[in-house]
């Protein structure tokens, strides 16, 4: 009896643990998956997605990267677009000059790979599958850009948190707030002008296709703006950008073993030379203005913290 007793305080006391988090007991775990389910479910069901796009429309071919990065990006689009309808915060939490970058991303893209064949993946994904999942991606900013646009006050999107561009300058050039994301939309294409490959062997689309790949690489900065300020990431907004971030990072993974291909050797002109070393630098930027919350978003997830940042 005296055994009997002593082993039932013993599973009280460590039902106790579980519940006040003391230790990684069932309960701790149990917690874990209810914060995290949303997550667990999507990851698994991209990843069952990629795997039989890998063996379905690629042939196996590194370029595959480019296609997963896209794939991972419109992903993340297509989240916030559900959670603009279906959370109760609707798109509070969500730039929408990041998303206006995007937009302009995908339409700078589509305008060159609709039309060339310079630079699609080289697997058998470069034959439709890349292009629909660009067009699938306008379509999705898009709606989310008319979605924050056009909601109601309560729920809709909140100007004074996304302050990006607000107090820039340059001497006596200044823009309203809500033109925000042009500070990131010009520079792209005046950078892409001067610094593009010339794989299609047409000026427009050449440099089109750079801008595309330049301003992707820091779209994110007025989403970026909003996290530092304090505003609260919830689950599916904090699940986006960190898939977001995750494209950026095989893109840079490509890019690094690739960007030879883009520099023409042969070429006497500067920006032709070299616009392989500026892809490769706007990855590694994308990637340090990412850096942060991936970090924090990593640390929530190996400390058992709800998905929601600040945390």
């Amino acid at each position: 009896e005296r055994l009997r007793d002593s082993c039932l305080r013993r599973v009280l006391a460590d039902m106790d643990d579980d519940m006040l988090g003391n230790k990684p007991g069932r309960g701790t775990w149990a917690r874990t998956f209810r914060d995290w389910r949303t997550v667990i479910l999507v990851g698994s069901f991209v990843a069952v997605l990629v795997f039989f796009l890998f063996h379905l429309v690629s042939d196996g071919d590194f370029s595959f990267l480019m296609t997963l990065s896209n794939l991972l990006r419109v992903s993340a689009l297509a989240l916030l677009l559900v959670k603009a309808f279906g959370d109760h915060s609707g798109v509070t939490e969500i730039s929408l000059k990041s998303m206006q970058c995007y937009c302009a991303v995908s339409t700078l893209r589509l305008s060159s790979i609709l039309f060339y064949e310079g630079y699609l993946p080289f697997d058998s994904s470069g034959d439709w599958f890349y292009q629909s999942m660009e067009v699938f991606s306008l379509i999705l900013a898009g709606a989310l850009v008319f979605t924050m646009t056009m909601s109601n006050k309560r729920h809709g999107y909140n100007p004074r948190n996304d302050v990006f561009g607000k107090d820039f300058s340059i001497g006596p050039l200044t823009l309203p707030s809500n033109l925000g994301a042009l500070w990131l939309i010009v520079p792209s294409i005046v950078v892409a002008m001067l610094f593009h490959p010339t794989l299609n062997n047409n000026f427009v689309t050449d440099a089109a296709w750079s801008a595309a790949l330049y301003l992707e690489a820091v779209a994110i900065l007025p989403q970026d703006r909003m996290f530092r300020r304090g505003s609260r990431l919830h689950e599916l907004t904090s699940l986006s950008v960190f898939m977001i971030g995750m494209s950026g990072l095989f893109s840079l993974v490509f890019w690094l073993f690739s960007f030879s291909e883009l520099n023409a050797s042969y070429s006497s002109h500067f920006g032709h030379s070299y616009p392989g070393y500026v892809v490769v630098g706007c990855q590694f930027l994308n990637l340090v203005i990412m850096f942060d919350f991936i970090r924090r978003y990593v640390q929530a997830a190996t400390a058992g913290r709800p998905p929601i940042l600040p945390s």
